[in-house]
């Protein structure tokens, strides 16, 4: 009896301290129940949350406002260090009296496609915008350029010219002298070779659907210029076939960092893919935005392209949407900083505001900047911590400035 009491006696204890104990890690449930609910409930308001597509692909979702980051700058500010003047007669006697593609190296040298009439091609300034050499004899001969796409400067420095009638990308050293040409398809607007060997292309390449005209495929090429992946793509539509046309135009980014590739265009919205060099998904860029109403000067400008009798039947199909697309289009520093030109102005001429996000592709900047952008989209590159643009004077003249880039904390 005595055994049997003791026996019970500590049975009975066991119990309690099992159900104290069982109710002490309920409670730490509970509470951590309720602090992952009022996680959840205060991440609805942050400024930035990170998901996964069904393809493990990161993605970060951005607000409409900045992320407060430790450590992250709360301004940049941009120190002009050197312009060019195209209205200047010895800019312009020296083949730059409109501004096009260029790019920029790893010392500060500028290199500019050159007006059409110029004997040369590409015309290189140094890094104080001093005209340093013209290259790119106009031809079809060896190192000639015929009829030019695009200008890229590679991760070695060298000059990178797509010779559109020629079929071929002709390369250049920094300081003209021809280092090799490889045929190349005919269709391509922009190529960027990459550090692995592979091409990163734009085509234009015409689109069997009805009401479509052309579609710009983003590619990831082989040596031999077979595709290996199609990174993104973007249409135009026909407007001769078809019943409708947006008013509003089709524009395509893609930029290349040291080590990433960015890629976006704005019928698919605030929405940027991030690649590495060998085409496999990074991460996904999206950002809230609100779109800027439609404004009249554009209006006017996309409806006088068909402003002539035989195309006033184009005029008729055209509808201006609610608001513009997010953005105008971006370039990718070094660092895989990416700085977006939106739609959104300060009231002043030709002044935009700019979205920075981080190499996390966090936003955590907004920064307003004059930079001048037509059908073709804006006309910006970031490098060498300096912010490259065009910008357009009162009487209409380019404008090439070299800003330093200073961050503030």
């Amino acid at each position: 009896m005595t055994e049997y009491s003791a026996s019970s006696l500590v049975y009975v204890t066991m119990a309690f301290r099992r159900m104290e104990r069982t109710w002490q890690v309920r409670k730490i449930v509970v509470l951590g129940l309720a602090l992952a609910a009022l996680w959840a409930c205060g991440s609805k308001e942050a400024p930035v949350e990170k998901t996964v597509d069904e393809m493990g692909t990161e993605i970060v979702l951005n607000r409409k406002e900045p992320a407060k980051l430790a450590g992250a700058p709360a301004d940049l500010e941009l120190v002009e260090e050197w312009r060019l003047d195209t209205g200047d007669d010895a800019t312009a006697s020296f083949g730059l009296s409109d501004i096009g593609e260029f790019d920029i190296d790893a010392e500060g040298n500028v290199f500019f496609l050159a007006d059409p009439s110029h004997e040369k091609a590409v015309l290189k300034f140094d890094a104080s915008g001093r005209p340093a050499a013209s290259f790119g004899r106009r031809g079809q001969g060896p190192g000639e350029i015929q009829r030019f796409a695009d200008l890229y400067v590679t991760a070695r420095d060298e000059v990178a010219v797509s010779n559109q009638d020629n079929s071929r990308l002709t390369v250049f050293d920094a300081g003209g002298t021809l280092v090799r040409e490889t045929p190349a398809p005919s269709d391509l607007m922009a190529v960027a070779p990459l550090p692995n060997g592979s091409f990163l292309t734009m085509k234009r390449q015409a689109d069997p659907r009805p009401d479509s005209l052309f579609e710009f495929p983003i590619e990831l090429s082989g040596p031999d210029w077979t595709v290996r992946e199609k990174l993104d793509t973007g249409f135009l539509e026909n407007p001769m076939t078809g019943e409708k046309l947006r008013g509003t135009y089709h524009l395509q980014s893609w930029s290349v960092s040291r080590d990433k590739i960015f890629t976006g265009h704005q019928d698919r919205g605030y929405d940027i893919f991030v690649y590495d060099f060998e085409g496999r998904p990074v991460r996904k860029i999206r950002k809230e935005f609100d779109a800027v109403p439609v404004p009249e000067a554009h209006k006017k400008e996309f409806l006088d392209q068909f402003g002539s009798p035989q195309m006033k039947f184009i005029q008729d199909k055209v509808y201006f949407p609610s608001g513009m697309p997010p953005f105008i289009g971006f370039a990718a520093d070094e660092e895989s900083r990416l700085y977006v030109m939106t739609y959104e102005t300060t009231g002043q001429p030709g002044e935009f505001i700019f979205d920075v996000f981080d190499a996390d592709g966090v936003f955590i900047l907004r920064k307003p900047i004059r930079v001048f952008q037509d059908y073709n989209g804006g006309f910006f590159k970031v490098r060498n911590g300096r912010f490259y643009c065009v910008e357009e004077d009162a009487e209409g003249q380019k404008l090439f400035i070299a800003y330093r880039m200073d961050w503030k904390q």
